[in-house]
């Protein structure tokens, strides 16, 4: 509560608040000819107190709050490469606001913010940018710093990308796509086998070449993605992308058989060779490398050319051929979100919403058609 007192002539208000340590303090301002006037302030205090809060930490930055955020809760639990982007953002948020306090940025600044980024940007890292900053406004909120979310219904502009759809494989090409590796694959030829993992888990390849012995249960058909390996800075075992990342995945006797086939085929390799790997990782050549991915999308468009098919996709487009069989055969979208390691199902159906809208298309042509028979 305030406390309206008279000091000398003029009067005075005391406005008590507490630290993050439970600490009590008062903010103290005098001056004021009337009681009715310095009773008028110290309302206007208490409310600022209840909302954006009247600490040091009210005039903090969004500059300082979003670096000294990532540090506490992104950096060191995210992959490299994930890391890299929150750092790249706290650059832009730096070159454009400077040390203006968190609370003081308006929702138009934020908008003309978004815009000159999105200037010479895809719109896919426009909105990307906003998620991190909408993330770290809802801790600022929760600190007690802000009260609004000047995030929240921003217009995404940016350029569309090189090719905005999802590239992806049609059944029959998954099908002729998952038996040349099934008669192919060996552990001489381990990139066949690690395409076939790729197709018939939805793993990210970073995930896969991370992957162990030691996560692979044949006896309970799963495997278990704990790490992705950073083949783009360090090229070892790191952080996978988010907390969600880490998950079991059931596996198809196919991949049973795989798994199998590669363990027998590598003990035998090793032991010829005189070779022990530290990390027992379950995918690594005959040169005793991990596969780069070069290599394996090399490999992957020519057998996508010999099969002429209709996308010559990457291996992440492995990914989104997993995704959308599951979608087209009725899978639901929580399975696939915990599958694919997806924090959401909101992240699934924002990626495949058009193959949703297919299938929405074809189930309301089989609806009618049911009504109509009847």
């Amino acid at each position: 509560m305030s406390q309206i007192y008279k000091r000398g002539s003029k009067w005075a208000f005391k406005v008590s608040w507490y630290d993050d340590e439970k600490k009590r303090h008062w903010t103290t301002k005098s001056g004021f000819n009337t009681k009715r006037e310095a009773n008028a302030a110290a309302t206007k205090l208490e409310n600022q107190k209840n909302t954006v809060g009247i600490s040091d930490k009210a005039k903090i930055s969004l500059t300082d709050f979003f670096e000294n955020w990532i540090k506490i809760y992104k950096l060191g639990k995210l992959n490299k490469s994930t890391e890299l982007k929150y750092k790249r953002a706290s650059i832009e948020i730096k070159d454009f606001f400077g040390d203006k306090p968190l609370k003081n940025i308006t929702r138009t600044e934020y908008q003309q913010f978004l815009n000159k980024y999105a200037l010479n940007h895809y719109r896919d890292s426009v909105s990307r940018l906003n998620s991190y900053i909408r993330k770290c406004i809802k801790y600022a909120a929760d600190d007690g710093i802000v009260f609004r979310d000047v995030t929240h219904d921003v217009d995404i502009g940016g350029k569309k990308s090189k090719d905005s759809s999802l590239k992806y494989l049609e059944l029959t090409e998954a099908e002729q796509l998952k038996q040349i590796c099934i008669n192919n694959g060996s552990y001489l030829k381990i990139n066949y086998y690690l395409i076939l993992a790729g197709l018939l888990t939805g793993c990210r390849i970073g995930e896969l070449l991370a992957l162990t012995w030691k996560c692979v249960d044949l006896k309970n058909k799963t495997i278990r993605i704990e790490h992705s390996w950073d083949y783009h800075f360090e090229n070892k075992l790191s952080s996978t992308k988010t907390e969600s990342s880490k998950r079991t995945i059931s596996i198809s006797s196919d991949l049973v058989v795989m798994f199998t086939n590669l363990k027998t085929e590598q003990i035998q390799y090793y032991l010829k060779h005189g070779y022990r790997d530290s990390l027992d990782l379950v995918f690594r050549n005959k040169f005793f490398q991990v596969p780069t991915d070069t290599g394996v999308n090399k490999l992957l468009s020519k057998i996508l050319k010999s099969i002429d098919a209709t996308n010559i996709i990457t291996f992440h487009g492995l990914r989104h051929t997993h995704a959308s069989i599951l979608i087209s055969k009725g899978v639901s979208i929580d399975y696939i979100a915990e599958r694919l390691g997806h924090s959401t199902p909101r992240t699934t159906l924002n990626i495949y919403t058009h193959l949703l809208q297919n299938k929405r298309q074809k189930d309301d042509l089989k609806t009618l058609s049911v009504l109509d028979s009847l």
